[in-house]
C-alpha cells in the first residue's frame, strides 16, 4: 500500500482546480512518503526557522537515493524515490520546480548510471520536460547526456494496442500475459501503474477504447492490486461512456472491476458481503470523481 501514499497528493485532483504544492507542503509530503526523515525535518526547522527548500531536498532526496542506488541499484526504494521526484515536479509550484531542477536533478546527473536509471522510471511527459527545457536552459546540465525514451511506455503500447478479444494464439496469448507479468518484475507496479495510468489517460478517449482497456487490464491480473486513486481511475471510465453501462458494458467488466480494486486501494467497505446491493452507478464517491472528469474533459 506504499503507493497509495506515495500518489496521494497528485492524484487527490477529482476537483476542477488542480492541487498546487508549495514548498512546506512538499517538506511534508517528502516526510510522508520516507517517515525516517521526522526527526530530521523537526531539526531542520529548529536549525533554521522555516524550510530551506534546497538543503531539505538534498538531505532527504538526494543524499539517501545515491546511497541506496549504490547499495541496491534499482531498488524499490530508489524506484520509490523516482516516483516522489516525479510527484513533485507534476504538482509543485514554480519553487518546488526550481528545487528539482536546479538541485534535485543536478545532483542525479552526476551520476551516470543513476541518471540513465532515472529515466527508466519516469513518465515520458517527465523525460520530454528534462530534455527539452531543462537540460537546454540549465548551464550547469548542458554536458548531460538525454534521457532516452522511456521503454517502459513502448512496451504498455505493446500490449495495449491491440482488441482484447481478437483470436490469437494460444502462444501469442501466453507470451502477451508473460510480457505484462515481466513489466511489474522489471519496474515495479508502482512506476508500471503510472505509465498505465498515463497511457490511459493519453490514449483512450472513446466509450471503445476505455472498455477495451478495461478487458485488457483485467486479462493481465493488474486489477489483483492496490492504486493510489482507485475512484479517479475507475470514474475516468464511466465519465468517457457517459454512464452508459448498458450501452457500451454488456460484460459488466466495470462492474467486475470496481468491485476488485476498491476493496484492494483502501476501500474495504466496498463489497457483495457487506454491501449486496452496492452498484459502482450509484457510489457517492465514483459518481463525485465521475462529475469532476467531465469538467476537466469540457476545458
Amino acid at each position: 500500500m506504499e503507493y497509495v501514499i506515495l500518489f496521494a497528493i497528485n492524484l487527490m485532483q477529482i476537483h476542477s482546480e488542480r492541487i498546487v504544492m508549495n514548498i512546506v507542503e512538499m517538506a511534508n509530503y517528502i516526510t510522508n512518503v520516507f517517515p525516517e526523515n521526522k526527526q530530521y525535518y523537526k531539526d531542520h526547522i529548529r536549525d533554521y526557522g522555516t524550510v530551506l527548500a534546497h538543503v531539505f531536498a538534498i538531505e532527504t532526496i538526494n543524499i539517501p537515493m545515491e546511497k541506496d542506488f549504490n547499495v541496491g541499484s534499482e531498488s524499490e526504494t530508489f524506484r520509490k524515490y523516482c516516483t516522489l521526484i516525479q510527484s513533485l515536479w507534476e504538482n509543485g509550484d514554480d519553487e518546488v520546480k526550481n528545487v528539482i531542477d536546479v538541485t534535485i536533478l543536478e545532483s542525479i546527473s552526476n551520476h551516470k548510471r543513476m541518471w540513465e536509471a532515472f529515466g527508466r522510471h519516469i513518465s515520458q511527459k517527465f523525460i520530454d520536460y528534462i530534455n527539452d527545457e531543462v537540460l537546454t536552459e540549465n548551464i550547469v546540465m548542458s554536458g548531460t547526456p538525454l534521457l532516452i525514451k522511456n521503454r517502459l511506455n513502448e512496451k504498455i503500447d505493446d500490449i495495449f494496442h491491440r482488441c482484447w478479444d481478437e483470436d490469437l494464439s494460444e502462444g501469442d496469448q501466453y507470451q502477451l500475459e508473460s510480457d505484462a507479468e515481466n513489466l511489474l518484475k522489471e519496474y515495479g507496479w508502482g512506476t508500471v501503474y503510472c505509465a498505465v495510468y498515463e497511457f490511459l489517460n493519453t490514449n483512450c478517449k472513446t466509450p471503445e477504447a476505455v472498455i477495451n482497456f478495461a478487458h485488457l487490464y483485467w486479462v493481465y491480473e493488474w486489477h489483483k492490486h492496490p492504486i493510489p486513486n482507485p475512484y479517479e481511475f475507475l470514474g475516468y471510465f464511466y465519465a468517457r461512456i457517459d454512464m452508459n453501462t448498458e450501452k457500451y458494458d454488456e460484460m459488466d467488466i466495470l462492474d467486475s472491476l470496481t468491485l476488485e480494486i476498491l476493496p484492494r486501494s483502501g476501500h474495504q467497505e466496498v463489497n457483495l458481503y457487506d454491501c449486496p446491493q452496492y452498484l459502482p452507478e450509484t457510489d457517492p464517491l465514483l459518481l463525485k470523481a465521475v462529475e469532476a472528469l467531465r469538467k476537466q474533459m469540457i476545458k
